[in-house]
């Protein structure tokens, strides 16, 4: 059931990707390492392509929305799976795990986009 608003998950994007930057030093994991910058690569991944998604808040209307939640479950399995992938589980893999699928049930949960022109 798909009941997020394109309008609500342009905002969430951008709430989300500042957060995600500022995670692993609100859960006491950060530094210069793997787990660390996984959260900022995808922080700011969120933020870039929200900027060039077509939607209402965007700097440039380059990539679908529906494109862009494509790229967001990708983005999700990812940082889930990050921790097992780049070895750092045995230190922390919660947070990562948990925002990972946060990301892809939100985008699973928002609306498609109908009318592509409704920002352009």
């Amino acid at each position: 059931m798909r009941f997020i608003s394109v309008d609500a998950h342009n905002i969430l994007d951008y709430i989300w990707g500042v957060f995600a930057i500022a995670i692993p030093w609100l859960f006491g994991f950060a530094g210069g390492n793997m787990e660390t910058y996984i959260f900022i690569a995808a922080g700011g991944a969120v933020i870039l392509k929200s900027l060039l998604t077509n939607y209402k808040y965007s700097l440039s209307k380059i990539i679908a929305f529906n494109s862009h939640l494509t790229l967001e479950i990708i983005i999700g399995i990812i940082l889930a799976a990050s921790p097992w992938i780049f070895g750092f589980n045995s230190r922390t893999y919660i947070p990562h795990l948990l925002f990972g699928i946060v990301i892809v049930v939100v985008s699973l949960m928002s609306k498609k986009f109908i009318n592509y022109r409704a920002y352009s």
